[in-house]
């Protein structure tokens, strides 16, 4: 079944749920693979991770490639790859840039544009959605903000935030939160990588790293040509 769920930005969020018949094999994969996961110096998510194979990720594609033309306007496919994710981190443990939203900023030339997928692979709703945010200040302040962040330490993040380390699940003094998405197993959802989003975790308690019982998503990064 696909939905249409407005978020800030020009694209809706498009959710499919029931999206792969495969799920299960997902699951059975991150687990036989349970040692590969590792942290990644590349982004800032907040647990380990493993990279999917390009063949792996191409079929994925192709599978889907008739909704990223009908409701994202994609052309010409540029560039792909996928990751399995574990969210882990307890609130103590994430460093102050993990406790904003944040956009999947990809190199972008000219007609291009940039989508974002998660695929949640958990049956324990409680484990958390995805939420979209639209920034309270103007663009150049929320850079300096984003900045700011990526280089404070924790009592310079607990000032510019105003609470105490955590993940981002309502409206701040910088973010307003726009939209949640909550999880459900085998719901895959869609939506513009520029809009700020995070992962909705309100009990992080529950999060484990076993991937049988853990936030475990498959993370989709495409780049495509709109023109």
């Amino acid at each position: 079944m696909l939905q249409r769920i407005p978020v800030p930005g020009e694209q809706p969020c498009v959710l499919l749920d029931e999206a792969l018949d495969a799920a299960d094999e997902l699951v059975a994969l991150a687990c036989h693979h349970r040692d590969a996961f590792a942290p990644s110096g590349a982004n800032r998510f907040p647990g380990p991770e493993l990279p999917l194979p390009e063949s792996a990720t191409r079929s994925l594609v192709e599978h889907l490639s008739p909704l990223f033309v009908e409701y994202f306007g994609a052309r010409e496919l540029v560039d792909a790859h996928a990751r399995l994710s574990i969210a882990t981190l307890q609130p103590q443990q994430l460093a102050p840039i993990q406790r904003l939203c944040h956009r999947d900023r990809l190199a972008q030339a000219p007609g291009e544009a940039v989508l974002a997928g998660v695929l949640y692979l958990f049956r324990d709703e409680r484990l958390g959605g995805t939420s979209f945010f639209e920034p309270v200040q103007d663009a150049a302040a929320t850079e300096s903000l984003m900045q700011r962040m990526a280089n404070a330490t924790l009592e310079e993040a607990d000032a510019l935030l105003g609470r105490p380390s955590g993940y981002l699940t309502e409206s701040n003094r910088w973010f307003r939160l726009a939209q949640t998405v909550p999880a459900r197993w085998n719901r895959f959802i869609f939506y513009d990588g520029c809009i700020f989003h995070g992962s909705h975790i309100d009990q992080p308690e529950l999060l484990h790293e076993d991937p049988m019982q853990g936030r475990l998503t498959l993370n989709l990064f495409l780049r495509y040509r709109t023109t």
